[in-house]
């Protein structure tokens, strides 16, 4: 067959596909109820098949689930347990823990002295001698935890300052590489952000474990789960609401979002369970390791290839997803993605966020919600080893708590709107938050 032959037969294939589409998205129109657009295709290949079904569990219930796990896994690691100072002798003396206290450790107010201990080298009158600083290093309550960060590091007394650089230095960096991680997204993918997410979660919990002594790579390597924990929600969230039809994603949102809950009570009983921190990361980083293995069950976003111009790309995707759901690609299907991709290529990573007044301000509003959101949950976290009760039941109280929040959330979202919804869990949480800083500065004063 001659050049010429080929092009023309190609020329008619492709005007005959575009009649094709056309009578297909005519009829479309004509139905008042079906507007032509993605989720008309979403129909065509299943929007509620095995696919998503599979996507939905292993990444929009256990991963929300583990990543919400493992950073609280991380909070629990950084509980200062009660301790004093290490006085040898005690194996010798006839005496249970808490005579070798009375006799070797002063008091203030009604509890021993953590950083104090008395000098007397003879050993006779030891509540006369003058109290110093402890010279043998700590002894360490291990009625909760047998090992935590500061209690291996001795990151205690005078020590303190690092425990509060981890935490405050990790979160802040966090921050800025989080930006890195929303530009991979924007620029790569999903997918690629996914697993890069996954990855960083591995990478962070065991550099943790061989590098406490290290304080810079020890704050490095928290930071890459404080940047990873949110873009893997939003990621893999994402491409399971866009390939979900719209009567059930609101009821996808709120089933990650009750994952969320679920991540905190793990977190505590996986640390009561194990009670070293070394063995509770290494876990956390098995876990995670365990999602990678599922990552073929992730699709790259086909919204997303359309906007960055692989609309080929994303009509592979698409195939592959109606292959999985036994459903069948419409003809019409090129034609949508083609509109996808003229009406959204525009968009240009973070410069899109300065395109308009009132996207930026929406942004700000969002980051400072989302801040004092985070700022409230992991705050109750990190004193949960200071209320004088099991910890690890603390933990997963509040984990259990956003259970039946996130119900009513969800109700109240469906029947009063967003808006009002949103202002009602921030004054409930201010409220709340005022009140436990009244119970907690009454039980301190009473200590």
């Amino acid at each position: 067959m001659s050049s010429s032959s080929t092009i023309v037969s190609g020329s008619l294939s492709v005007g005959q596909q575009e009649l094709e589409e056309n009578e297909e998205i005519s009829r479309n129109r004509r139905n008042p109820k079906v507007a032509l657009a993605f989720e008309e295709v979403l129909d065509s290949i299943g929007s509620r098949g095995k696919f998503q079904t599979r996507l939905n569990i292993v990444f929009n219930c256990f991963g929300p689930c583990f990543n919400m796990m493992s950073v609280n896994v991380f909070f629990l690691a950084m509980q200062t347990p009660d301790h004093w100072c290490h006085v040898p002798g005690i194996e010798h003396a006839n005496m249970s823990l808490e005579e070798w206290k009375n006799f070797t450790i002063p008091r203030e107010g009604n509890s021993f002295s953590k950083c104090l201990m008395y000098n007397q080298s003879d050993a006779v009158n030891w509540s006369s001698a003058e109290p110093i600083k402890c010279q043998h290093g700590w002894d360490y309550d291990e009625t909760w935890f047998s090992l935590t960060v500061p209690s291996q590091m001795n990151w205690v007394c005078d020590n303190q300052q690092p425990a509060k650089d981890v935490l405050f230095y990790a979160q802040n960096i966090g921050v800025a590489m989080s930006l890195l991680f929303g530009y991979i997204g924007d620029m790569y993918g999903r997918r690629p952000l996914q697993l890069f997410c996954l990855a960083a979660h591995v990478i962070s919990r065991l550099l943790l474990v061989l590098t406490p002594d290290i304080l810079v790579l020890f704050i490095l390597a928290e930071s890459l789960v404080s940047a990873a924990a949110g873009p893997m929600l939003e990621s893999a969230l994402s491409v399971g609401l866009e390939l979900a039809d719209i009567r059930h994603r609101t009821t996808l949102n709120y089933f990650s979002s009750c994952c969320l809950g679920v991540g905190v009570m793990a977190a505590g009983f996986l640390s009561w369970l194990l009670r070293n921190w070394n063995y509770s990361m290494c876990c956390t980083a098995a876990l995670f390791f365990a999602l990678i293995l599922f990552s073929r069950w992730f699709p790259e976003s086909p919204r997303w290839l359309a906007c960055r111009g692989r609309e080929q790309d994303a009509l592979r995707q698409l195939r592959r997803i109606a292959a999985t759901n036994g459903g069948l690609l419409p003809p019409f299907a090129p034609r949508v993605m083609r509109n996808v991709a003229k009406a959204q290529r525009d968009r240009k990573g973070f410069l899109s966020l300065f395109s308009s007044w009132n996207v930026f301000k929406n942004t700000v509003l969002l980051i400072t919600a989302r801040s004092a959101h985070l700022l409230t949950q992991f705050s109750l976290v990190l004193l949960a080893g200071g209320v004088g009760v099991n910890p690890f039941l603390t933990v997963a109280a509040q984990g259990a708590v956003q259970l039946p929040s996130g119900c009513v959330v969800h109700v109240c979202a469906a029947r009063l709107g967003r808006r009002w919804t949103a202002v009602g869990c921030a004054l409930l949480a201010s409220v709340t938050c005022a009140a436990t800083f009244c119970m907690l500065r009454g039980k301190l004063r009473r200590l």
